[in-house]
């Protein structure tokens, strides 16, 4: 493909259906990835009956296996990602006692495994790519376990204004950076999750290849929702409980999907970013970090 590539996990809904909806509308191409084929498939419909250019490929990936098998299929069939976001994610939210091994391994495994495999699947073929081009590094078969930068740097290279040299970004949440009650294992693992961007820009921080982590508080997704639902429960009016999180944001406001969306196109148009940062939701960017 001469055209931008990029896949978006969690794609079906909420921020990553924004997402896709996003880059779709500034000209990539989208790979759509779910557990699930139902959503993702009246997405791509709709994403090509607008003039797009989608794909949608069912894939659990907290299942290295399945997630292996997605990265040959889409490498063989497509070409290598320009663009990578690890999207896909859970919340739960109980009280650290009642935070069964099934429950902290479970939202590891999508939170943080899932981004791991799905990034050490896909990152070789995006590097060789990019070196294909004849804008990138030069290197043996193998670019990611052994990576020998060129003299040549991203700042040289004219990228496209939506960056042609690849660029991972990971979801995570203001739970990447500070803690939050009744949610144990969902904040250690959006810290885990900015932490593997960091490590990886540390690790890559001589090629061409950048890793960014966006942080958005409480967005306008089934996951607040439950949780307003939640709250509900316990006698609080809809407005009232979502007007308790909304405080817990900057802005004192629930964060929409498609901001998160204009955030991630942000950073994507601006080569000049540091690889390894993490970003509040809005523009212009603010870093997090």
């Amino acid at each position: 493909m001469s055209h931008n590539l990029a896949l978006i996990t969690g794609a079906g809904r909420g921020i990553g259906r924004a997402i896709a909806l996003r880059l779709s509308e500034a000209g990539y191409a989208v790979v759509l990835v779910a557990r699930t084929s139902e959503e993702i498939t009246e997405l791509r419909n709709e994403l090509i009956s607008n003039g797009g250019r989608a794909y949608a490929t069912p894939c659990d990936i907290s299942q290295p296996e399945e997630v292996r098998a997605l990265a040959r299929d889409v490498t063989e069939d497509l070409g290598p990602l320009t663009v990578l976001v690890n999207n896909a994610g859970v919340a739960p939210s109980m009280k650290f006692p009642n935070t069964t091994d099934d429950a902290w391994r479970d939202t590891f495994a999508v939170n943080v495994d899932g981004a791991f495999y799905v990034t050490r699947e896909f990152l070789p073929s995006m590097l060789e790519g990019y070196r294909v081009q004849g804008i990138g590094y030069s290197n043996s078969e193998n670019p990611a376990s052994e990576p020998v930068p060129s003299e040549a740097s991203p700042q040289t290279l004219h990228p496209t204004p939506y960056t042609l040299y690849p660029l991972v970004i990971s979801i995570g949440s203001t739970a990447s950076l500070a803690g939050f009650k009744y949610t144990a294992a969902y904040t250690a693992s959006k810290h885990a999750l900015l932490g593997l961007m960091r490590a990886l820009a540390a690790e890559y921080e001589k090629f061409p290849v950048r890793f960014s982590t966006v942080c958005p508080g409480f967005t306008r997704t089934q996951i607040l929702e439950e949780a307003i639902e939640a709250r509900m429960s316990h006698g609080a009016t809809h407005e009232k409980a979502e007007a308790m999180y909304a405080m817990l944001n900057r802005g004192g406001r629930i964060i929409e999907p498609e901001e998160v969306a204009e955030t991630v196109l942000a950073i994507l148009a601006d080569p000049s970013l540091p690889s390894g940062r993490a970003y509040h939701v809005g523009t212009p960017l603010a870093f997090a970090d």
